[in-house]
């Protein structure tokens, strides 16, 4: 159980990261946040 909570912790981090990364008006494609999310691992 405790691994499952600390997994989805790390993922709140990572989503808090990308979100603030995307902040402001640019294209989707600029912000990067597309390719971040293919390369990480969520098994």
């Amino acid at each position: 159980m405790c691994q499952r909570v600390a997994k989805l912790q790390a993922l709140e981090a990572s989503l808090t990261r990308l979100q603030r990364a995307c902040d402001g008006e640019h294209p989707v494609q600029e912000c990067g946040i597309l390719a971040a999310l293919s390369d990480t691992d969520i098994a």
